[in-house]
């Protein structure tokens, strides 16, 4: 059964590379309401039963087998490791270094920032799952450090950012920008003491200290909360399922 639709390679710096970055959505699946319908993470309460037929459907739409696609247990942290050693939906950590040709591995979110990172000379790469905890962790710095352990150099990353909340919706208070020392060009006024923060422009800077030139950066464009129907996103409601 095909996915309808599941977003592959969204980003045009992408095509053509030896390497695939998809997002898939959340329309394909068997899950019921309100995790419908192509919930893929076993965190949320819905059945267990369920979740594995949606990992099976979008493993198969990519020609692979569902242990293929690699994913920990994401923390909302700044903890990174090398494939070969997650213990799928068990090590904690919430970002996955990718090394060897002919693997996958995948990150859930529902509004953090779902990364894809490519070593555009080296061939290798990465993905993690970035709120503004893991952003305040570091996870972003973390990984290309991993990456660059490895022979990458951070200049000949090109790096995705798929669906995700964006300004328009992400409501936070004083200590979200606090933690992340947020500048003023990444937040505007809400109400009260509270600010709408821009995680995308925060990850941007983050990427340019750790040296990705802003020209190697895609963003999918596509807020969550905005495009709910599409996406899940737990600022549009709880409990909700998770996209990879």
């Amino acid at each position: 059964m095909p996915l309808n639709p599941l977003l592959d390679e969204p980003f045009a710096a992408f095509r053509g590379l030896p390497a695939r970055a998809w997002f898939s959505t959340r329309a394909g699946g068997v899950s019921l309401p309100p995790f419908h319908s192509l919930n893929l993470a076993y965190l949320t309460a819905d059945d267990r039963e369920n979740v594995t037929e949606n990992r099976r459907r979008v493993a198969a739409e990519l020609s692979l087998n569902p242990d293929e696609l690699v994913i920990g247990r994401q923390v909302h942290g700044g903890e990174v490791h090398a494939l070969e050693d997650v213990e799928q939906g068990v090590t904690p950590g919430d970002a996955i270094v990718i090394s060897r040709p002919g693997t996958a591995a995948m990150v859930v979110a529902a509004d953090c920032l779902p990364l894809v990172f490519y070593d555009s000379v080296g061939h290798r790469g990465a993905v993690a799952h970035a709120g503004w905890r893991g952003l305040a962790a570091g996870v972003i710095a973390n990984t290309i450090n991993a990456l660059e352990s490895l022979g990458s150099s951070a200049g000949n990353l090109i790096v995705g950012v798929g669906p995700a909340i964006h300004a328009c919706c992400y409501e936070v208070g004083p200590e979200v920008i606090g933690a992340l020392g947020a500048a003023r060009a990444e937040y505007s006024t809400g109400r009260g003491d509270r600010a709408f923060l821009d995680l995308v422009a925060v990850a941007a800077r983050q990427l340019d200290r750790t040296g990705v030139a802003g020209s190697r950066i895609a963003d999918a464009g596509i807020c969550t909360r905005c495009n709910n129907g599409l996406f899940f996103s737990a600022r549009a409601g709880e409990p909700t399922g998770r996209f990879a």
